[in-house]
């Protein structure tokens, strides 16, 4: 049996459990009490290791690719990514010194095609791509989000309105209607640039063809990245960076208590959010990883878990019914932190300028015989309708 379908027969024998206890309307035994802990415990260590063994899979296939690459290198291949690819990785290694006149002219058009910053060259897709993937594993909030990839980076004018304090009437017959104007406001979408700071090489690892220094790089970018968007895109001020949905959103529930979750914080904040923006499997919660654990704990009124694992994709993971997400950026539980989302997620939307771009600074670190790289996107992020999500605060 492999791991994965291990950890799903475990999940189910969870839910399983839950259901038996939910469908004789009682909370669990004390064997069941630790049945159940023995399988959560269990359900971790299994996600950690498929975790793993993904990530040694995904860095096999890479390295697979860039055998095959290397192995084809000296065949001529179509203008297109893969003959890019080779480009930009020989420009990593070796600068533009290192790189034919073919090759030179290559990166110089790729670079005058698309907007970027002055004296980088955006990345080809597939590096890209990896990178924009990494950097999303740190923001929970984008899985719900919507995500708007532009190819440039000017001001998008969105319209923003908030009818909901508003209602129709019942008109008696040869009544003429009243008036009841809406007020619409406007939020605009900008493209704040973002670096990766500088990552230093040693030119010792550039000219070893045997290190993957695309997956080298990848990995870098998309953690420094990721994190200072998540941070940006949970708690930013909307003030020369994102405003983010901690920020934008109005409190929908006060906790009880300073240093702990209770369920009743969990259902005010539910409550607090119009029925139309969490019927339907709209509604869903967001909180960082320790706050998660708080709440993995939590029992209903009839003493059975609120955290039901999911099963394979068919059923997702729920906290009190409703899916969640884990975003780096929001704050731990702590005396007046913002520590939870709840509601329709997709009314916040992400702006992203297309591509990567990156710059090879081959002098400033020459006395130690190393090159430095710099990382570079530009990203923006704002609630469209400040109705649709509530925050949770700790008194």
């Amino acid at each position: 049996m492999s791991l994965i379908q291990e950890r799903n027969q475990l999940a189910n024998d969870m839910q399983a459990l839950h259901a038996k206890a939910e469908e004789e309307k009682r909370g669990f035994t004390v064997d069941e009490k630790q049945k159940w802990s023995d399988q959560k415990d269990a359900l971790a260590v299994l996600d950690e290791r498929i975790a793993n063994q993904k990530e040694a899979g995904e860095l096999k296939q890479l390295e697979e690719r860039s055998s095959l690459g290397q192995e084809n290198g000296s065949m001529e291949q179509p203008e297109g990514e893969v003959d890019y690819g080779e480009t930009f990785d020989r420009y990593m290694r070796s600068g533009a010194a290192g790189l034919n006149a073919e090759q030179r002219s290559q990166l110089q058009q790729r670079a005058q095609s698309t907007t970027t910053t002055a004296g980088g060259y955006t990345i080809p897709e597939g590096f890209g791509g990896r990178v924009i993937e990494a950097m999303k594993q740190y923001g929970g909030l984008e899985q719900f989000a919507t995500v708007l990839t532009t190819s440039t980076g000017n001001d998008i004018p969105f319209p923003t309105n908030d009818d909901t304090g508003n209602i129709g009437e019942l008109l008696a017959e040869n009544t003429a209607t009243a008036e009841q104007d809406t007020v619409f406001g406007q939020a605009v979408l900008g493209a704040y640039m973002y670096s990766s700071k500088m990552i230093r090489v040693s030119n010792q690892l550039l000219t070893d063809n045997e290190v993957n220094l695309e997956n080298h790089l990848v990995g870098i970018l998309g953690k420094r990245l990721g994190r200072i968007q998540a941070a940006h895109f949970a708690t930013g001020t909307g003030s020369g960076q994102p405003n983010g949905i901690l920020s934008a959103s109005t409190a929908g529930a006060t906790a009880a208590a300073a240093a702990a979750i209770a369920l009743s914080d969990l259902t005010a904040i539910e409550h607090s959010v119009d029925p139309a923006y969490r019927m339907g499997g709209q509604g869903t919660f967001l909180f960082n990883d320790s706050t998660f654990k708080a709440i993995k704990d939590l029992e209903d009124a009839d003493g059975r878990p609120l955290w039901r694992p999911s099963v394979a994709e068919s059923i997702p993971a729920t906290i009190n019914g409703y899916r969640f997400g884990i975003d780096t950026g929001y704050a731990s539980i702590a005396t007046g932190n913002k520590v939870a989302t709840f509601g329709d997620h997709s009314a916040y939307t992400i702006r992203r300028v297309n591509g990567v771009v990156m710059q090879r600074l081959a002098e400033r670190y020459a006395e130690f015989f190393q090159v430095a790289f710099l990382g570079f996107n530009r990203a923006d992020g704002e609630l469209l309708d400040t109705s649709a999500v509530k925050h949770l605060v700790m008194a």
